[in-house]
This record gives C-alpha cells, structure tokens and sequence, in this order.
C-alpha cells in the first residue's frame, strides 16, 4: 500500500470521527439552535393554544343553538353554552401555559409528564449515539475489506 492511500485511509477516518462528534454533539444537544427555528416552534405553540381555546368557544356556541332550535329557546343555551365554552377554553389555556396554576394537583402530574419525556428523549439519543456508533464500526469494518481486498488483487496482478 503506497503512502497516498495510508494518507486517504487516515484523512476518510478523520472526516468520520468528525461527522460522529458533530452527531454526538447534536444528540447532546450541544449544537447551536437556530433561533428562527426556536420561535417558529413557540409560534406555532402560541397558535395551537388559541386555535383550541377559539374552536372550544365555537363548538359549545354552536352546541348551544342547537339545543335552542331544539328545544324552542331563544338565545338562553347560545348564552349558557358559549359562556361555558369561554370558560373551559379559559381554564385549557392557563393550564397549558402554566400548569397548577388553577389546579394545584395537576402540578404533580405535569412534573411527573415531564420527567417521562426527557427521560424518553434521553433514551432516544443514546439509542441515536448507538446507532452512531454501529454505523461507524461498520465504515471502519467496510474499509479494512476493501483496503484488503486492494492488497490481494495488487498481489495478484503485478
């Protein structure tokens, strides 16, 4: 083997084991975060709580009419109803915010829900560094074949 392919060999390995530690980065989290991004996700955050706080002001709106066209009242459940919708629209938007705001109890239980998605997430990124790791042995196991199988057909044809 000429001293170009030990050089290629050892440069191709360099590139590997730095694309692992940009992955072994990213899977820590290390990485910076695109700032765009970070408020794209608290928009669309933003967003999903005020389209659930609208639709459940609308659905017991129209909830009500129906039971006012059903029952021959005017307005009485179209008041009743959306005042309701408003209030449990109300009360899913504080606890989403901040939850134990209104109910203390569910304070735990946020807790306990978010120690179980990071415990997840950590689960997830060491399978994810594994999977790294797998992937690099294999490229690594891939190149000494061929890097053997180049020595043997060089013997071969001289």
């Amino acid at each position: 083997m000429s001293e170009e392919d030990q050089n290629d060999d050892v440069e191709r390995i360099r590139k590997r084991r730095s694309k692992r530690a940009q992955v072994e980065s990213w899977i820590r989290g290390d990485l910076d975060r695109k700032p765009k991004a970070i408020a794209d996700r608290v928009h669309r955050d933003d967003l999903g709580i005020g389209l659930t706080f609208g639709m459940t002001l609308v659905i017991f709106a129209f909830a009500g009419v129906g039971l006012d066209r059903l029952l021959g009242t005017a307005p009485l459940f179209l008041l009743v109803m959306a005042a309701l919708g408003f209030v449990g629209g109300f009360i899913h938007l504080v606890e989403t915010v901040s939850p134990g705001t209104l109910f203390p109890a569910r304070k735990k239980v946020a807790r306990e829900r978010e120690a179980m998605r990071r415990a997840r997430e950590a689960e997830q990124a060491a399978g994810r560094k594994e999977q790294a790791e797998r992937d690099e042995l294999m490229e690594e196991a891939r190149c000494r074949l061929d890097q053997e199988r180049h020595e043997q057909d060089g013997e071969k044809n001289p």
